[in-house]
């Protein structure tokens, strides 16, 4: 007799939360209770975001049912900084599309602080990267969180509607609506993930991408953002690296003629002290420290140089490898061991924390 085959588990159902550092990603996971692996709550300080480094996941729970929680690190003007975070996300989402049959993408939720009275340019880039991941047929499945709403002023909440409306006209028409999240208002968190729980699976548009050959993120929307920000963030770092280069030779080259006409006139001043000896020596002296100084100051230029130049060849030589991550390798090849380990633990697997 055949041992029944134990029941397949249920899909797991998860939300992504977009926004810049600092709009309330972690204080809305504490509000509804997630964990991550380690069983700790997102880190605040002083009631504002810590600087998310990496895209993590939490468990909780919304209105009985169990939701994972993928936090993302908000999008700034560091082209390298923004490929390190993409590569991560993109691995993130790859791993969910290859595991589809049980994990459930239910949408995105982009945390916007209400008080700037404009769009920054992080959360401007972010928005653009989050329309190139979901692509404009998904953009219903993506929910506006309106955070720091400045309740106790009435003149400066009346505003911060108005901002809210043109918002909604000028960028968030497509989207699946709005929710304001006051502080500590427990309810309006639990109504964003509701709400986004109950829309169908999907799978978004980087991930349909991603699953056809040649599975390289430079051949998805978000990779051809990403990719001539790259080449021209490297061009940059060459220029940079020219410039800064040309400038230290041409203060060094200054510095040095204005020490020869130092030398030059101690020169002049001992042939006049001959008759003189304690001048004569004192000049001397002189002679040999303006030597000492210049050959410190040469070995000091040449130091700046060395490390300027390692530097900006170190970033160089990350962005190039960033950016042929990009182009030629497969996302699967570089899905880290730690987010495989995250999506087990996700999964009820045993992983060591």
């Amino acid at each position: 007799m055949k041992c029944a085959e134990p029941p397949a588990p249920e899909p797991i159902d998860v939300c992504i939360l977009m926004g810049k550092t600092g709009v309330g990603k972690s204080s809305l996971i504490r509000l509804l209770g997630g964990k991550d692996q380690a069983d700790k709550e997102p880190a605040v300080n002083d009631g504002i975001d810590s600087c998310t480094q990496h895209a993590t996941m939490y468990t909780a729970q919304v209105s009985g049912q169990n939701v994972c929680l993928l936090d993302t690190p908000g999008f700034d003007d560091s082209v390298m900084d923004n490929l390190k975070v993409l590569d991560e996300i993109i691995s993130h989402f790859y791993f969910c599309a290859l595991r589809r049959d049980t994990i459930n993408i239910r949408g995105v939720i982009f945390l916007h602080d209400i008080s700037e009275t404009r769009m920054s340019s992080s959360q401007k880039k972010t928005w653009e990267i989050l329309r190139a991941f979901c692509g404009s047929p998904l953009m219903s499945s993506v929910i506006v969180g309106t955070t720091m709403w400045s309740v106790e002023s009435k003149k400066k909440f009346k505003k911060e509607e108005e901002r809210e409306k043109s918002f909604l006209e000028r960028f968030w028409s497509e989207t699946g609506g709005t929710i304001r999240l006051a502080d500590d208002d427990r309810d309006a968190a639990g109504q964003i993930v509701t709400d986004l729980l109950a829309k169908p699976p999907c799978l978004l548009q980087v991930q349909l991408e991603l699953l056809r050959p040649p599975h390289t993120a430079e051949e998805t929307t978000v990779g051809r953002i990403a990719m001539p920000e790259g080449r021209a963030e490297r061009a940059r770092l060459q220029k940079q690296l020219e410039e800064q280069t040309r400038e230290l030779r041409e203060e060094a080259s200054r510095h040095k003629e204005a020490l020869e006409r130092e030398r030059e006139e101690i020169r002049r001043q001992l042939d006049e002290a001959t008759r003189n000896k304690e001048e004569r020596q004192r000049l001397e002296d002189k002679y040999k420290e303006q030597l000492e100084r210049q050959r410190e100051f040469e070995e000091t230029m040449r130091q700046r140089e060395e490390e300027m130049t390692s530097e900006l060849k170190r970033m160089s030589n990350e962005l190039e490898r960033q950016l042929k991550q990009f182009r030629k390798i497969p996302v699967i090849s570089f899905i880290s061991e730690s987010i495989s380990s995250c999506w087990t633990w996700v999964r009820g697997g045993k992983v060591d924390t």
